[in-house]
């Protein structure tokens, strides 16, 4: 599955939550295998699948009961109440299968929005999580990474904020996940989350430290060098692809917001060419919407 926008719009909100499933309050999500084998999902985006009615929905990418051997990477997540998930509970777990290069933001908060984990790890036995980015610029969430019950595996070189949980038995092999600030970060309160060269934040706490790394792009798709850097994106290689975010009626009309796209947008594409500058103000005005109702 891959190069495909799944989206949950404000009708469709409505719609499920005027019509629940029974039992459900929020019975919804992106990608739903049960006891697949060997599926790969990549460079795909997912976009504000959540519920304002307190209810939980499925995750944008989940593999369980039984399911083995996926690969996700390079997946871009907004808004999103849960990211990926592999297994679920202590019975319907997932076996081996590779978490990388993945950007995972969120400003989900506010009472009756439900929201858990960017990446949720529940009796998934042997899996490996390396160089993805989470950051939720809201409040609530359990953990951006949740590892649970029979986990076991290694989870390595993440960015991430706020912190990772480990609970009910769960076993993996920590190595060099950073705990991130916002100054690390392009635009972390628009979703962009590449590594900033001119960061106030300490680079060194990220760049060139993934010394037993063997992967050889970041999630633009970009060289990584011989010592790759913290998360999923490779500082200074060139390559600052993001995904598009669909077009919202409601952006960039407010004056203010015009003027606040325009200076962001000069400043990151000072030098570059006209067309760097359409498309850095299309996308950023795009992230400014604000959540649907």
């Amino acid at each position: 599955v891959e190069c495909s926008t799944f989206q949950m719009t404000p009708e469709g909100r409505r719609f499920l939550q005027d019509n629940p499933t029974p039992g459900f309050a929020c019975y919804t999500g992106g990608i739903d295998a049960h006891g697949t084998t060997g599926w790969e999902v990549r460079d795909n985006q997912f976009i504000d699948i959540y519920c304002t009615n307190g209810g939980l929905p499925e995750h944008c990418i989940h593999f369980w009961n039984g399911a083995r051997d996926t690969l996700v990477e390079r997946n871009y997540l907004q808004n999103c109440a849960r990211g990926i998930g592999f297994g679920l509970t202590s019975s319907r777990g997932h076996v081996g299968g590779i978490v990388r290069n993945n950007m995972i933001w969120a400003q989900l908060s506010g009472q009756g929005i439900g929201h858990d984990s960017g990446i949720g790890l529940e009796s998934a036995v042997d899996v490996l999580v390396e160089h993805n980015t989470l950051y939720s610029a809201g409040d609530g969430f359990n953990a951006m990474i949740d590892m649970r019950f029979e986990t076991s595996g290694i989870v390595r070189y993440n960015l991430h904020y706020p912190d990772m949980r480990i609970r009910n038995g769960a076993d993996p092999k920590l190595y060099l996940n950073v705990l991130a600030s916002e100054e690390l970060f392009a635009d972390v309160q628009n979703g962009d989350l590449h590594l900033r060269e001119d960061a106030s934040a300490d680079l060194s706490l990220v760049k060139d430290k993934a010394l037993d790394s063997i992967l050889l792009e970041d999630f633009d798709g970009g060289d990584r060098d011989q010592l790759p850097d913290i998360g999923a994106d490779e500082l200074g290689n060139g390559s600052t692809v993001v995904m598009p975010v669909p077009e919202s009626p409601t952006s960039c009309k407010k004056k203010s917001v015009k003027r606040k796209v325009k200076r962001a947008c000069r400043k990151r594409c000072r030098g570059k060419r006209r067309r760097c500058l359409r498309q850095c103000r299309k996308k950023r005005c795009n992230r400014l919407r604000p959540l649907a109702p």
